[in-house]
């Protein structure tokens, strides 16, 4: 069960503030083992993990409709952007989407220690998500596959391979992160690492392939109900009936943000569309052309040069200038005036859209007009230099 421990911390004479110079009782919470942990979901706690399900299946069949790589690669460095910035480590999107253009091109650059900190943790949940993908490593992967292919071609095929005690991907993560949040096992970084966790266990079990709906960071923004339903979690105690409904008010809680993070992904995916059809309307690129490519391109690199449009679109650099010359003659495209050696243009519609989610997901109705962000955010109308 867990426990709040009574413990001393002893006088530190080479601390570098009086705080930390003086000695003093606290109590850290001790939680229960995940190890031989099973969980009942209540009716309302089981009702809002299948609405979450629901919510990131209809996110996901989204993306089955359209290309939504360049929608993912948004959303991901949204949350990178956004995840650091919680922690007070603030760089523009546009400086981070330039930077990336930079490297793609073998362009030297300096970066000061917060820049580092944010595409670190950018690095940090591309790497974790690209491993998600991979085949797990649990040992149980044998024995499953054994029973895959036992029930293969038999009415129970879809079930074959499933352990029928697993919880739900979204009960797992809701409680993955609760754990570590409690723990806080690092020196730094806890909550950034928390934050992706929910990423890496969702794509782990399946439920995103493509996208990164924005669970991690409303449940920052919520910060005094979030606070309040992680202390809820830490029941201490052996009454289990308790135990298993302080649980699941937290599990609830999270299904619940995890719908609300779904419909604002939603919502930034459809501004990005329409973003690309204004752009389709101005220049009416033939299909199949550089150009056209280009546009779809755009959506999730907005910062580009000539040379990586060559790349992208498979066509010849001269193809490729003429697009890059087409787009910035209509506006779409301008030149990024602090690296014109390097030839690097600015999508400024997509960037100012991403700074307009962001903002969005600093509030708790995602309606900045009528509510203040409650962290940090971009200004509005803030563009690369």
């Amino acid at each position: 069960m867990g426990v709040y421990l009574n413990c001393f911390w002893q006088l530190d004479s080479g601390g570098m503030n009086k705080a930390e110079r003086m000695g003093g009782p606290y109590h850290p919470y001790l939680p229960d083992t995940l190890a031989d942990y099973e969980l009942l979901l209540s009716p309302s706690c089981a009702s809002a993990v299948a609405d979450a399900q629901e919510a990131l299946a209809k996110l996901e069949l989204f993306g089955s409709r359209v290309d939504t790589e360049p929608l993912a690669r948004m959303m991901l460095r949204a949350e990178a952007v956004s995840s650091s910035r919680i922690e007070g480590l603030e760089m523009p999107a546009g400086r981070l989407l330039e930077y990336e253009e930079l490297d793609r091109l073998g362009v030297d650059h300096r970066l000061d220690s917060t820049e580092a900190q944010i595409l670190g943790n950018l690095h940090t949940l591309v790497d974790g998500l690209a491993r998600a993908e991979a085949a797990s490593p649990l040992t149980v992967e044998e024995v499953c596959e054994l029973n895959r292919v036992l029930l293969a071609g038999t009415r129970l095929a879809d079930r074959g391979g499933v352990i029928r005690a697993e919880l739900p991907p979204i009960a797992t993560a809701a409680i993955a992160h609760a754990q570590l949040e409690t723990i806080h096992p690092f020196a730094d970084g806890n909550g950034r690492a928390g934050r992706a966790l929910v990423h890496l266990i969702l794509k782990k079990g399946g439920t995103t392939r493509v996208t990164v709906p924005p669970i991690s960071l409303l449940l920052a923004t919520d910060r005094e109900r979030y606070i309040a339903n992680l202390a809820a979690f830490r029941f201490e105690g052996d009454d289990e009936t308790k135990r298993r409904e302080a649980v699941n008010g937290w599990v609830e809680y999270f299904a619940r943000t995890t719908c609300e993070a779904c419909s604002r992904a939603s919502a930034f995916e459809e501004t990005l569309l329409a973003i690309r059809e204004g752009w389709r309307a101005k220049v009416p690129f033939r299909e199949g052309s550089a150009g056209a490519q280009l546009l779809d391109i755009l959506l999730g690199t907005p910062v580009i040069s000539i040379k990586t449009a060559q790349d992208l679109t498979g066509k010849s650099y001269p193809a490729a200038r003429t697009a890059v010359g087409e787009l910035a003659a209509a506006g779409i495209l301008r030149k990024n005036a602090k690296n014109r050696k390097s030839g690097i243009f600015e999508a400024g519609d997509v960037v100012e859209a991403f700074n307009a989610y962001e903002r969005s997901l600093a509030t708790i109705s995602g309606d900045t007009a009528a509510e203040k962000p409650k962290r940090p955010v971009p200004q509005r109308g803030v563009r690369m230099p």
